[in-house]
């Protein structure tokens, strides 16, 4: 009605002085250490791999599916955040610029045991040069969102009984359960920043 009154297509918005209901946000479950296991064991192969990379980084579900091989320092144990996947006008998924609030560059250093997990994967993929995605979909692209929570997601949450929740749990209840693990460990709040890649202390 608003963008009606700007542009003169009515003389008056009918919604003036309606005040509309406060909005009181769902109560969500937390995800626990234990739920990570259990969906962690409900999928294979580079699914498995990208659970355990939501839960022990915190990264959100675009910067993990953006990561490309070159991304990965074994040696070193670190993730390299630059870009995140995003979707284009069409909705296809595609890289996003650099520097995005939701993608802020960081370097995230990761435990032996993932970087395990990172080695054996990387070996496993047919394209291994620097550029070639880390989880690609069958075509050797980027993997589409809304395609992998229908085949993979919801059938992990199925096989654990987390679809019995209310609002039903995402990829990024495990960027809020990091969060919170890190808290607990006692990492103190300009870290905690950083590491998540938030802008500000608030919103941390």
């Amino acid at each position: 009605c608003s963008y009606a009154l700007h542009n003169s297509w009515i003389p008056k918005s009918p919604c003036i002085g309606i005040k509309l209901p406060e909005c009181v946000p769902a109560e969500r479950r937390p995800l626990s250490p234990e739920d990570t296991l259990a969906l962690a064991g409900a999928v294979s192969g580079r699914n498995n791999v990208a659970i355990w990379l939501l839960a022990q980084t915190g990264c959100r579900w675009g910067e993990i599916f953006g990561l490309r091989v070159g991304n990965i320092d074994l040696e070193q144990m670190t993730i390299q955040i630059d870009q995140g996947l995003t979707r284009d006008p069409k909705g296809a998924p595609v890289l996003g610029r650099k520097g995005s609030r939701k993608a802020r560059p960081r370097t995230l250093s990761v435990t032996p045991w993932l970087t395990t997990l990172l080695r054996e994967h990387i070996g496993s993929l047919q394209g291994q040069e620097r550029e070639a995605w880390l989880f690609p979909d069958s075509t050797g692209g980027p993997i589409r969102y809304s395609n992998w929570r229908r085949r993979i997601w919801l059938p992990a949450l199925a096989m654990t009984g987390l679809d019995k929740l209310s609002p039903l749990p995402g990829p990024h209840d495990l960027r809020r359960l990091n969060a919170t693990q890190l808290t607990a460990h006692g990492v103190d709040l300009r870290t905690l920043m950083n590491r998540m890649g938030h802008t500000t202390a608030k919103v941390a």
